[in-house]
């Protein structure tokens, strides 16, 4: 079943880039472009689908998905089809074989096919070679069938307008190529996989097979490789499968164990470079890459099992820059993709990685890594599915917008939660585990990093979000803004790091947050809805604070996981004029009357930021006192936002889901 995602929410920053990047040239005919072969999809499919670029614009900002690429093409009848009627039979006897029917021949265990046809072939070659030579469509049909060639290719297709390689249903196949391949003298060395293909090719049927890619890669195709409803197990010192045009899977069942890349897209072209995904499942452990687009990736089913570089074991160390200053790493966290680009043979050791977006609309995700888990040079999008993430270093990473507008995202190791220019939250629940940063809005400039406010943010908007960090919980480069959802932070111990941390000032408009860290570099929302920022000693983790109204009735509850002696709330259920007291443990710890957007309960001890101007970056003063409001020469707290500086667009249509009842947090 193809499933296609029907919530049409993108984000605003992405729209032009989304539905611009990746679309293929009409005029070029000899399919490089990287779209399905529209004439072999005419003739297999009585109803053909315009490609993306084919559509009048107004239609195509109706699509239901952000990816540019046409998914409902990507599969043709004969795809998905199982059935077949053979028109000759090849029987494999070891170091020969026997032809019954037209179109192929043999020499010694070389067998050649030269005519369009369906060919069933069963038994043993020990050491030889299928060829496919027609320049026509050809179907083979592997029926118990085991192929090992010592110097090439076990199956070669060096010229057909299209392959269907065919399981048979209840059937065994095995194909194995060399270590070595003597002849291959070709300048592009090739072919170089068990499997290799110069054109498209379909992997189809109930049967199962098994790959030993023992030269270089399990599975090649120079044009488009596509996947359907098949049982396949590769092992490849290299790639395991490789399509360079586009690899399309559906309702299949893939095993990989690869020294490469475990699925790879190569090709750079415009229209190419692209991986589908929609149902059946996936178990990958790849020494680099899990799998790997060069432009577009999009996930609308199948449960994905994957493991690259051999997991966070195998993490770089980190280091940090500004000793808790306004942290950000960028330059130093993604050296290994400077890396990559100046030094060829870099391994990148990423979980899922895109080149232009990342999109995730179904699904079960369980990825981990050595570098970053979920990574994109462009943007990341997700509007459903469920995703688990380890992550040597960054759990999400895009370099230019995450947006998460339904679905579960869970982050249980990282060095940072999730990171981009540009971060929203609108729906969904997001639970992080980070030893540096949760959420980290950041463009890697040094301005950013040493606290001048750049134009970045971080907009959480509905939904549910966990943080629980080592670093900053909730940190921005630019503006931080908070307008919805359910909103816990549990932040660092160290004095350095704040649970909230904004460059360009954070705004607490509605929802409902909690922050709970060390005081030394303790933030606060400085407009919006009504806040009670407590600072007091000292408290061990699991106390339980309590806020009670003037009739004694508790309206919110807390009870942070880790030590901790700032805490902020804010809530519309805290009302003007309204006095409340604050209990730790049944022991009341003071009272507050709000008559200021924050109010302020304790002792500064040490509260705010101190900048390198000698301004307190939490909107502290110098002489320890805790302001109401922001820093006396009218600045935003952490840094005025330069005067040409302008907020990213970003939507304010996300649809918030459903949030969940949080033992933690209690709304009375």
């Amino acid at each position: 079943m193809i499933m296609k995602n029907k919530n049409g929410l993108i984000l605003a920053a992405m729209a032009f880039s989304l539905l611009t990047t990746g679309c293929a040239d009409t005029s070029d005919q000899n399919n490089s472009s990287g779209q399905p072969d529209t004439q072999s999809t005419d003739e297999e499919t009585e109803n053909s689908t315009l490609s993306v670029e084919e559509l009048p614009a107004a239609e195509l900002s109706q699509m239901d998905a952000p990816y540019s690429f046409d998914a409902s093409a990507l599969f043709s009848d004969r795809d998905l089809s199982n059935s077949y009627e053979e028109t000759a039979t090849i029987t494999l006897n070891g170091d020969s074989a026997e032809i019954s029917g037209e179109g192929a021949e043999t020499e010694g265990s070389v067998i050649t096919i030269k005519d369009e046809g369906v060919y069933r072939i069963t038994g043993t070659l020990l050491d030889g070679q299928i060829i496919v030579n027609s320049g026509d469509k050809v179907q083979l049909v592997l029926d118990n069938a085991s192929i090992s060639c010592s110097d090439s290719s076990a199956i070669y297709v060096e010229n057909a307008k299209k392959t269907f390689l065919t399981l048979a249903e209840g059937t065994e196949n095995t194909i194995s190529d060399g270590s070595v391949y003597p002849a291959n003298t070709d300048t592009n060395n090739e072919p170089d996989a068990a499997i290799f293909s110069k054109d498209s090719l379909t992997i189809n049927g109930t049967g199962h097979l098994t790959v030993n890619g023992n030269y270089n890669e399990g599975i090649t195709s120079k044009d488009d490789l596509v996947i359907c409803s098949a049982d396949v197990t590769v092992h490849a010192v290299g790639n395991g499968l490789k399509g360079k045009d586009y690899v399309a899977v559906t309702d299949a069942d893939l095993t990989i164990d690869a020294g490469g890349d475990g699925i790879k897209a190569s090709n750079t072209a415009p229209g190419t470079g692209y991986i589908y995904f929609s149902d059946g499942s996936c178990a990958i452990e790849a020494e680099g890459d899990g799998i790997q687009a060069e432009s577009e990736l999009a996930i609308e089913g199948a449960t994905l099992t994957v493991i690259a570089g051999g997991g966070t074991v195998n993490a770089e160390p980190h280091t940090d820059s500004f000793g808790g200053f306004g942290r950000n790493n960028w330059w130093n966290d993604n050296a290994e993709d400077t890396t990559d680009a100046a030094d060829e043979t870099a391994i990148s050791v990423k979980g899922i990685k895109a080149g232009s977006l990342l999109y995730i609309g179904g699904g079960v995700l369980d990825v981990e890594s050595a570098d970053d888990t979920l990574h994109t040079n462009g943007d990341f999008l997700m509007t459903g599915g469920s995703v688990t993430v380890r992550a040597g270093s960054k759990g999400i990473h895009a370099d230019g917008a995450v947006g998460i507008s339904e679905g579960d995202v869970q982050i249980t190791e990282s060095y940072e939660g999730v990171e981009a220019a540009a971060i929203q939250i609108s729906g969904g629940n997001v639970s992080i585990n980070s030893s540096d940063d949760g959420f980290n809005a950041s463009d890697g400039t040094m301005q950013g990093a040493a606290g001048g406010a750049v134009d970045c943010m971080l907009e959480i908007s509905g939904g549910h979000v966990y943080v629980n960090a080592e670093g900053d919980g909730l940190d921005s480069n630019g503006e931080l803004t908070i307008s919805g959802g359910t909103v816990l932070v549990d932040g660092s111990v160290n004095g350095g790091n704040g649970a909230l941390d904004s460059n360009g000032g954070i705004h607490c408009t509605g929802g409902e947050l909690i922050a709970a860290g060390s005081s030394g570099m303790a933030e606060y929302p400085e407009d919006g809805q009504n806040t009670i920022v407590l600072t007091t000693d000292s408290q061990k983790s699991g106390t339980v604070v309590s806020i009670l109204d003037s009739d004694g009735n508790e309206v919110l509850s807390h009870s942070p996981a880790k030590q901790w002696n700032s805490l902020v709330v804010s809530s519309d259920v805290l009302q003007d004029g309204e006095t409340y007291s604050i209990l730790l443990d049944g022991t009341e710890e003071g009272s507050v009357t709000l008559n200021d957007a924050v109010t302020f309960l304790g002792e500064a001890n040490g509260f705010g930021r101190q900048m390198p101007d000698g301004q307190m970056h939490g909107g502290g003063k110098p002489d320890g006192q805790l302001p109401g409001g922001g820093k006396p020469d009218g600045q935003m707290h952490g840094g005025q936002r330069p005067d040409d500086g302008e907020r990213p667009e970003m939507p304010s249509d996300f649809i918030p889901g459903e949030m969940p009842v949080d033992e933690q947090w209690e709304r009375r």
